[in-house]
């Protein structure tokens, strides 16, 4: 995903405003930045900024446990967990989204990403489909995340 996302960014796809031609961005890419980042780490690190590099300490994926080694291993698999290839999976996601929500109006709900391989079908059963397997894999998600 990260190597997608650096390819969307440097082509000509790059340069897609995500938006209507005519209207201008209501915040600077550096406040867009700041809400994703707080937004999307704020729980994750209030809780795992901590447990997770303790839970790969203690039970390391490899190696002996509570050892220098295991201490760096810890800090590498959360640095990965947590670096950009988490944050181009969401990015990828997102893009998608934002892209036929507000080129194109559709509805901002997973089925209008999947638009050019179904087409209108979003608006029937497929689409009621798609937003309920997406809707039921987050709340999975999330509650698996949290314990």
């Amino acid at each position: 995903f990260l190597i997608l996302l650096i390819y969307i960014a440097c082509s000509s796809i790059g340069r897609i405003k995500l938006g209507l031609d005519h209207i201008q961005p209501e915040y600077n890419n550096g406040s867009w930045f700041a809400m994703l980042f707080t937004a999307g780490m704020g729980i994750g690190l209030m809780f795992f900024g901590v447990a997770e590099p303790v839970m790969h300490y203690v039970n390391p994926p490899s190696g002996d446990a509570q050892t220098i080694e295991a201490a760096q291993q810890a800090l590498r698999v959360t640095f990965f967990h947590w670096g950009l290839h988490a944050w181009a999976i969401y990015a990828v996601v997102g893009l998608a989204l934002a892209y036929f929500a507000y080129r194109h109006n559709l509805p901002l709900k997973t089925r209008s990403a999947l638009y050019p391989l179904i087409g209108k079908k979003i608006y029937g059963p497929w689409g009621d489909s798609i937003d309920i397997f997406a809707t039921i894999g987050t709340v999975f998600g999330v509650a698996t995340s949290l314990g």
